[in-house]
């Protein structure tokens, strides 16, 4: 199933040699970095926004639920 979903979003139907398939892993683990650090930072401005107007906004909840289930 993982090599599904990596041949899905790399674009590629063959088979690849252990060195591009580290290298591939690589850059998918690079990019769910970014995303996991955007998504942080993304839901603290919402947090910021939502302690200064004293309200509580569909945004800070939902990203904090994203943000949980990216972690397992």
């Amino acid at each position: 199933m993982k090599n599904k979903v990596i041949n899905h979003f790399v674009g590629t139907l063959d088979n690849r040699d252990e060195c591009q398939q580290q290298e591939i892993y690589k850059e998918l683990a690079f990019s769910g970095i970014i995303l996991w650090y955007l998504t942080m930072l993304s839901m603290f401005v919402s947090l910021v926004i939502d302690t200064m107007q004293n309200t509580l906004s569909f945004a800070t909840p939902s990203l904090l639920i994203i943000w949980f289930t990216q972690l397992f």
